[in-house]
């Protein structure tokens, strides 16, 4: 049921309507929402997605200035798309984050080169920070297909003690961490893999979905349509209340928690292994084989 049709039922079994009771159900419909996701781990709430990691980029030189932040290139072939990305230069240990592209042979830098007047040094761009799907909630685990174990999720703080220099730990190591890194300029949630890698490879994760409004003309929760008598229950509650029915109220409550619990129950029940697309991808033959799947589950950005 839409948004519209729930408040329909709600007019219906609670006899009232007009623009107050409308108001109340479409301030309430997110929170119940909110709530009856927030009661269980259900299995609708997950989804796949997948990360491309970009290979570090070395083609030609830089021309670095000490203090400044313009760095121009020979027969280098930059683009917009390393704004944001980490540059290192020849043997230094320092790195800088690409502020702005000007053209194919001209960056600049979110702050000023620190080390010495040079011409024609050897650079390595990064790329550090991964965009997830545009619903994304909580991670439930990250891996590479090609490895059998899954990625360890590590805090912020540890992070920052342990793993103080991300490309410490050698070149092309498969990365066996990540920290969720905030959100980028589109308000994408981001992720950041360590070691960080220099060479392409896919990352695929599973995660917890954010659900949308449906507080909107048309709209409708993403909850399995069966269960949305649950929003015309609690819906009803906060009616009866306003209309000074507690009796009714707490009839309709009881509803709403019995229709969780058999929510719940039944999700429980279902057989998760159709539900994890990653458990079929096994082969029986050869250790950390994998058989081809359909792009079409994972959600790419």
């Amino acid at each position: 049921m839409n948004r519209e049709e729930l408040i329909t039922k709600v007019n219906t079994e609670t006899s009232s309507s007009g623009t107050e009771v409308t108001a109340l159900c479409r301030d309430k419909l997110d929170w119940i929402q909110d709530d009856i996701c927030s009661r269980y781990d259900f299995s609708w709430l997950k989804d796949y997605g997948y990360l491309n990691i970009y290979p570090s980029y070395t083609t030609g030189t830089a021309n670095v200035i000490q203090n400044n932040t313009m760095i121009l290139g020979t027969d280098t072939f930059w683009t917009v798309a390393h704004v944001g990305w980490l540059i290192k230069f020849a043997d230094e240990y320092e790195y800088y984050e690409i502020a702005s592209w000007t053209s194919l042979t001209q960056i600049d830098l979110a702050s000023e080169y620190v080390g010495a007047t040079a011409n024609g040094l050897a650079h390595a761009i990064y790329k550090t920070d991964y965009p997830l799907a545009s619903d994304f909630k909580k991670m439930v685990w990250v891996k590479q297909l090609i490895t059998p174990t899954k990625m360890i999720n590590i805090p912020e703080v540890p992070f920052s003690q342990f793993y103080p220099n991300m490309f410490s730990r050698g070149i092309d190591t498969d990365p066996d961490g990540y920290i969720l890194t905030g959100t980028d300029s589109d308000g994408y949630y981001t992720l950041r893999p360590t070691p960080v890698q220099t060479t392409k490879k896919q990352l695929y994760y599973c995660y917890v979905k954010e659900l949308t409004t449906i507080n909107t003309e048309g709209a409708e929760s993403s909850i399995p349509s069966k269960w949305h008598d649950a929003f015309v229950f609690m819906l009803n509650v906060f009616v009866f209340n306003m209309i000074d029915i507690p009796q009714k109220a707490l009839i309709q409550n009881n509803l709403y928690e019995q229709t969780i619990a058999r929510m719940i129950e039944e999700d429980m029940k279902r057989d998760k292994s159709t539900g994890y697309v990653m458990a079929k991808e096994r082969l029986s033959t050869g250790r950390n084989a994998f058989v081809k799947f359909d792009p079409s589950r994972y959600q790419n950005r």
